[in-house]
């Protein structure tokens, strides 16, 4: 279910005062901390339904899948090697491979089908934890499989690690080829 986006100088009305805010503060106050592992997420699907021209409505949360691309569900996942906060080492590159199976339209099916492919998305920045590199997008590196793929050669598993996605199906891809990517995959689909 969508209500339409807000423009960022939408007001938030505060009674009896002449203060003035707006929801692009709250976004900046909520969401600068790009960085963390929600947040970072939330912008990988951004980042993955732009270069697919998938983001006609808001988001949708609680769906049992992310992205809707034509007739095929799409489902993002992001890892990254640094964190917002200390680490003594950088982090192993995984994934969540457990299928979806909330969607919050009532009216829905019980069993959604599940995403038709996933998107495996990798913020590569090892040195610096500066949130605005996040917007890099030579720093992003993505891995398409088909849902397919991963229930025949994951099958029973909860996560994966990014060296079995890389022998699944090899090197990933930059951002500039995602939607090329993204549409093999579906194109394979049975």
């Amino acid at each position: 279910m969508s209500y339409g986006k807000l423009d960022p100088e939408t007001p938030i009305l505060i009674p009896g005062s002449e203060e003035r805010q707006t929801v692009g503060d709250f976004w900046a106050w909520a969401y600068s901390s790009i960085l963390t592992n929600i947040t970072r997420g939330l912008f990988a699907e951004f980042l993955v339904g732009t270069a697919l021209g998938a983001l006609k409505d808001t988001r949708t949360e609680w769906d049992s899948y992310d992205l809707a691309y034509g007739d095929a569900h799409i489902e993002v996942k992001s890892s990254a090697y640094l964190q917002s906060w200390p680490q003594p080492e950088l982090s192993k590159i995984g994934w969540s491979i457990s299928p979806s199976t909330y969607r919050h339209d009532e009216l829905a099916k019980d069993h959604e089908p599940p995403a038709d492919c996933y998107v495996f998305c990798v913020y590569t920045e090892k040195e610096e934890r500066n949130p605005a590199k996040v917007l890099d997008l030579a720093k992003w590196e993505f891995y398409v499989v088909p849902t397919k793929v991963i229930d025949r050669e994951l099958s029973g598993q909860k996560t994966v690690a990014e060296s079995s996605i890389k022998a699944l199906v090899g090197e990933p891809v930059r951002y500039s080829h995602l939607r090329e990517r993204v549409d093999e995959a579906l194109g394979n689909r049975e």
